[in-house]
């Protein structure tokens, strides 16, 4: 054993060099399994050296940022690293080297071989020796390019959605299951008081309104929420901690998540104050006579309508009062319509004061006043009667005139006399002329009085020969273009031509006609007429349109479009030269007939107008319904648009509404130059009036045109 050069302790030197190629082959195994769990790691493993050179880098690595393994060893991180990333990435370095801690992790971008931007997910961990000296870094790569690009791309849709809600006028808000802001636009911020729109997060309406809004407010989201049901076009009023309140016009409704789960709300709203209080403006002048401040006939209606049904609830009785003023005309042609006024308005102040928060005092037109009297049987009813004479006999002071002027009135009792508005209306104004011809002051409404008015049974018979017999005429008022001064539209106005008191105004047998059945025949006499007219102009080289009124009955008459269509045919005109004039208050009697008929004549072309407007009632309500082509601002308020600060605020929003609804406007009652200019000014397209012309005959028109030199 010896001569084998074996030494004597042999065995445990084979055993030691056999240990030590044991942990060589276990670390050459686990060399292998980390290299190939390096090489084959789904994310991206590399060992950098402290200089920032590749010490060993994966495949995933390399197909990352898209180079080779030799070709990325070649580089260092730096190399690959994108410029603006690369300063931070150097401090985050030079801190793990200098101990502050072993490892960071950060988002960050790579430049790709082929020029393009590579988002990953970087991990670095700093790995030393036994004495504690850096030896090189492990890194760990992922890429999050598509998941970066998805956030981007929501990031760009935010700050695009942040924008355009910044750049609306509305007040645009999100808000969570808790109604707590997660988003506001500019607009609403700037209303809240905030320098930002992002100080309103996590706030409530508790935050900036009143409880008064803000628990109402909350309410309406949580039931929202519950029903998915949003609210959409509401009006509602906005009462601020700190601020004027104001109206607004809203839409909430619910924000689903991808799965269709209810995780919020979105409003927005727009601030409609100054539209509400033209609209307010505009129903107080519908409902209220301009002079005196009462109630009109259209409100008087109403409230009648009311008193009666509550008489019919409580089973009580109810008066109707017509007064007519005694001498009212010769003031105004002695003294002139001045004095006239101010003795309607201190006759209707001592009218209101009478009858207090009882009943309801208006005034009908003229020198015309009404009285509704609830829980009032014919008795008490006298003793009213008399109590109003005896106010209205005292003799008036004005201005250093005294005027003496009594009054009579017509009673109609319910339900003796009548049941419904219109009958009792009827029946009051009946009595009121049988006191004014008996001069007795006062008179309770009886059948025999309908008997004995041969006057108005006169009329209708002699309005019937007229319609047939061609008593009646046309004049034509021109409309004049504000901005080109041309006049190619008339309004036609039927005038009587009776043979005993000579030319009668409409305002005369029209109600005769509407009351006895005439309104047809006559309302179809005017349009043959004036479409023959039409067709007379034609032949002599004018094309002209021609507006037509129609009364409420005509307008709810089933027999109407018809009769338009086969007038228009028989003469040969086109539907666009007939307009078609219909008042508010004919819309609401019967809104679903009105819309209908009105929907069938706009059907065959004809122009439909809305007639006076701004004396009716509900305006703006029926206005975006129906298929109108213009409006006519009613004489009223464009006789006072300049002294009248109030009527030139209602003219200025219908035009403005008018406009924005795409509908033209036409402006009665023109009787000077300031008023026409003013309408100019406010891009109001047609005025017609007294300035620009009365009512020519149809063989004045031409003549007339020419003169303009039209």
């Amino acid at each position: 054993m010896h001569g084998l050069g074996i030494p004597a302790r042999g065995i445990p030197a084979q055993v030691d060099v056999s240990n030590r190629r044991q942990g060589e082959n276990a670390l050459r195994e686990s060399v292998a399994r980390f290299r190939s769990a390096f090489d084959d790691a789904a994310i991206g493993m590399s060992l950098v050296g402290i200089d920032g050179s590749w010490l060993q880098v994966n495949r995933s690595l390399c197909d990352i940022v898209g180079y080779t393994e030799p070709e990325l060893l070649a580089t260092s991180f730096q190399a690959i690293t994108y410029p603006d990333d690369l300063e931070a990435d150097l401090a985050f370095v030079r801190r793990v080297l200098a101990g502050e801690f072993s490892s960071y992790h950060m988002e960050k971008r790579y430049l790709h071989k082929l020029g393009h931007i590579v988002w990953v997910l970087l991990t670095v961990s700093l790995v030393r020796d036994a004495d504690g000296l850096p030896l090189y870094f492990v890194s760990q790569v992922q890429d999050i390019s598509r998941q970066k690009r998805i956030e981007l791309e929501l990031a760009r849709e935010r700050d695009l959605l942040q924008a355009l809600m910044d750049n609306l006028p509305d007040n645009i808000y999100f808000k969570d299951r808790e109604s707590r802001f997660l988003r506001i636009n500019k607009a609403l911020a700037d209303l809240f008081g905030l320098d930002r729109p992002e100080q309103a997060i996590g706030k409530t309406d508790f935050d900036f309104f009143t409880p008064e809004h803000a628990v109402p407010a909350l309410h309406d989201e949580r039931q929202i929420l519950s029903t998915n049901v949003p609210v959409v076009g509401r009006v509602e009023k906005e009462t601020w901690r700190d601020r004027p309140d104001r109206w607004v016009l809203t839409t909430k409704m619910p924000m689903y998540d991808t799965e269709g789960h209810a995780i919020g709300t979105f409003g927005i709203s727009r601030d409609i104050s100054e539209m509400k209080i033209a609209e307010d403006a505009l129903t107080h002048q519908a409902l209220h006579d301009s002079l005196t401040g009462l109630p009109n006939r259209t409100l008087l209606r109403d409230r009648l309508q009311m008193a009666l049904a509550e008489a019919d609830q409580s089973n009580t009785r109810l008066a109707l009062f017509f007064l007519d003023l005694n001498r009212f005309k010769d003031i105004n042609d002695t003294f002139g319509h001045h004095s006239g006024d101010l003795v309607l308005q201190t006759l209707a102040a001592r009218l209101q004061a009478e009858v207090d928060v009882q009943g309801t005092a208006a005034r009908l037109g003229g020198d015309e006043l009404a009285v509704v009297l609830p829980a009032t049987d014919e008795r008490a009813a006298i003793a009213a009667a008399e109590r109003i004479l005896s106010v209205f006999n005292e003799p008036l002071t004005l201005e250093g005139q005294v005027f003496d002027i009594g009054s009579s009135i017509g009673i109609a009792l319910y339900p003796d006399h009548g049941e419904d508005p219109a009958v009792l209306m009827r029946r009051a104004d009946i009595a009121m002329y049988a006191a004014k011809r008996g001069g007795d002051g006062y008179v309770v409404y009886s059948p025999e009085m309908e008997q004995s008015n041969p006057t108005r049974v006169a009329l209708t018979r002699e309005l019937r020969m007229a319609i047939a017999t061609n008593q009646l005429v046309l004049h034509y008022q021109p409309q004049v273009h504000l901005e080109s001064h041309c006049a190619e539209h008339v309004e036609a106005l039927v005038r009587w031509n009776h043979p005993d008191h000579g030319f009668m105004a409409p305002d005369t047998f029209i109600p005769v006609a509407e009351e006895s059945g005439l309104i047809r025949p006559l309302t179809a006499w005017v349009l043959n007429e004036a479409l023959r007219q039409v067709a007379v102009w034609k032949s002599e080289g004018q094309d002209i349109r021609v507006s037509v009124n129609l009364s409420t009955r005509s307008l709810h008459d089933p027999e109407i479009v018809e009769t338009v269509r086969v007038c228009l045919e028989r003469w040969s005109v086109s539907a666009g030269n007939l307009a078609l004039e219909i008042t508010e208050s004919a819309i609401i009697i019967d809104p679903d007939r009105a819309l209908d008929i009105a929907t069938r004549l706009h059907d065959l072309g004809v122009r439909l107008s809305i007639d006076d407007f701004g004396t009716g009632y509900s305006s703006l309500a029926y206005l975006q319904r129906l298929p109108i082509d213009e409006v006519k601002i009613d004489r009223s308020f464009v006789s006072d648009v300049i002294a009248n600060a109030d009527s030139a605020f209602i003219v200025r929003s219908v035009i403005d509404l008018a406009h924005n609804l795409g509908i033209q406007v036409v402006a009665e009652g023109v009787e000077d130059s300031t008023v026409l200019d003013s309408l100019a000014a406010q891009d109001c397209e047609l005025a017609q009036g007294y300035y620009i012309s009365r009512p020519l005959t149809a063989d004045a028109v031409l003549p007339w045109l020419t003169t303009r030199g039209h």
